[in-house]
């Protein structure tokens, strides 16, 4: 008995491992995985699967989760049908629809466990009955090479083809007339029909028909020039392409959409005058960025703009800018100094936040408030200098500056932070100095938090020189004081004679210089002159 029933086991072993290649017939929906368990086939072998007849949304997460080894798939002889329940590909879903003629949400993308598509899928024919390509159904299947496209195509959803790096090069119908936002980030390249109305493409490069709006560029390209026609670049339209260390950007384009460069190779980037906003996360994660040139033209810097450029050593806003969104520079390890002009009004939450190596910024006095975090880890900072025009402080704006040795407070009256305890978390306040206007010091003393600070000085802030930069500036006992001074500014310093007593860029946001004697003196900083008087 005991041989016969091995004898049972090894025949049955040998039937399971023979199949490698299937081709199966589903007369309904939902069915594939019961053909698999009436036939004892093995889940773990098969590779190369043909079926024809019906299919619905849980025989695809049965493909995708079940059939552990698939590689090639042809289902040009498949039907899908609609399906409504919790079986389907969205796992966790109770109430997930799946439409007909629709390669399924996720069909091959786990979105819950490994976030991952199907790592053993090389090739895919669609059905030939195909009208949709859902969202994320074939994203991230990073050894997916190759993908047919049946002529009965309508639409593909966005994130399709999220991320597939193996895929060269795809066929897009003449049929097609919807290609939603970030359904291609491919290796390889996009070749549209030239019958299709609404789109084209160049060189590999996806567009609409008219070639004003560059869809998508795939991963292959190092450098790329954008072509003349081109007005808009496209949702995420280059994310992704981690060999591209430059593209040339032509003045005919005026909008630059969200993630647009997110996560490529750029080293260097110059955006054109024609451009107004820069959009949310369109540097995102730039890690190979050293330098970005941007126009005065620009108005608007959208959320993490430049987060996690964790090369770019410095950056100038321009003098347009009145915007910067929240997370704009999060992260940028290696900044070292960012320069601020005058008519900035909105910096936002965490803008600078473990920017670890910043060593000078200047606060313009057209901002009012700081945001929450706004300096947050921003280690390396020794000094700062918060303008008399600042009435509000978020929670945690300078906590953990471990290496801020002197804080220069304008406001005769302390900023009110009693509701925001973190402002100076980590910041020793036994060593760093807190300078504060001639005769306020008492009521820094027992202003909340401002209080922690055990060394107070006064400090002669002086008057506010009218410039278009609103640089201050005074002169005591012929010691001379100019500060909130852009980082690099030129500084010159004359008698009244025209004598040169000083002439350079600074590297600081302030400068302390010793008059000579008294009298009357020439103070220029950039293109502003003014005149002071040592007595």
């Amino acid at each position: 008995m005991k041989k016969l029933l091995l004898l049972v086991i090894v025949l049955f072993s040998l039937g399971l491992q023979a199949q490698t290649t299937l081709t199966i017939n589903t007369t309904s929906g939902g069915s594939l995985r019961s053909k698999f368990i009436i036939n004892s086939y093995d889940t773990t072998a098969l590779i190369n699967l043909t079926i024809t007849g019906v299919l619905d949304a849980q025989d695809f997460r049965f493909m995708r989760d079940g059939l552990t080894s698939l590689a090639v798939l042809d289902i040009s002889g498949a039907n899908i049908v609609p399906y409504a329940g919790p079986n389907g590909p969205m796992v966790g879903a109770p109430t997930g629809f799946y439409p007909a003629n629709e390669l399924p949400y996720c069909a091959f993308f786990d979105s819950q466990f490994t976030h991952h598509g199907k790592p053993t899928l090389t090739s895919v024919i669609l059905p030939n009955t195909l009208k949709n390509i859902g969202n994320y159904s074939l994203q991230d299947c990073f050894s997916l090479a190759s993908v047919t496209i049946p002529t009965s195509l309508d639409t593909i959803k966005p994130y399709a083809f999220h991320f597939d790096t193996a895929l060269i090069n795809t066929n897009i119908p003449a049929g097609v007339d919807i290609i939603m936002e970030g359904a291609f980030q491919i290796t390889g390249g996009v070749v549209v029909d030239a019958g299709n109305p609404n789109y084209s493409s160049l060189d590999g490069v996806l567009f609409n028909k008219n070639k004003t709006v560059l869809i998508c560029c795939p991963f292959s390209k190092y450098t790329y020039t954008i072509p003349a026609s081109v007005d808009t670049l496209g949702f995420e339209s280059f994310y992704g392409c981690r060999h591209l260390a430059s593209v040339n950007i032509p003045a005919t384009v005026d909008y630059i959409s969200y993630g647009t460069f997110s996560g490529s190779g750029l080293v260097s980037v110059t955006v054109p005058s024609s451009v107004s906003r820069i959009e949310d996360n369109v540097f995102f994660f730039c890690q190979k960025l050293t330098l970005a040139n941007l126009p005065n033209t620009i108005t608007y810097i959208g959320f993490g703009a430049f987060y996690g450029c964790i090369t770019l050593p410095s950056i100038d806003i321009p003098s347009s800018v009145d915007t910067i969104q929240p997370m704009c520079f999060y992260a940028d390890s290696a900044l070292i100094s960012v320069t601020l002009h005058q008519g900035i009004k909105y910096i936002g939450l965490a803008t600078f936040q473990a920017c670890s190596h910043l060593t000078s910024i200047n606060i313009p006095t057209s901002l009012t408030s700081l945001s929450s975090d706004l300096f947050f880890y921003c280690k390396s900072l020794p000094t700062i200098t918060i303008p008399s025009t600042i009435t509000s402080i978020g929670s945690a704006a300078f906590a953990k500056c471990y290496a801020l040795s002197s804080i220069y407070a304008g406001s005769p009256i302390p900023v009110n932070i009693s509701s925001s305890p973190t402002v100076f978390m980590g910041v020793d306040t036994n060593t760093c100095i807190l300078y504060v206007p001639i005769g306020s010091v008492s009521l820094y003393e027992s202003a909340n938090q401002w209080k922690a600070f055990n060394i107070m000085q006064e400090y002669d802030f002086g008057i506010n020189t009218t410039t278009a930069e609103g640089f201050k500036v005074f002169v005591k006992n012929c010691n001379l004081y100019i500060w909130e001074i852009h980082y690099g500014e030129n500084i010159a310093i004359y008698t009244i004679q025209g004598v040169e007593l000083f002439n350079k860029k600074v590297a600081t946001n302030r400068l302390v210089f010793e008059l000579p004697s008294k009298g009357i003196y020439i103070v220029k900083v950039g293109k502003m002159t003014c005149k002071v008087i040592a007595t």
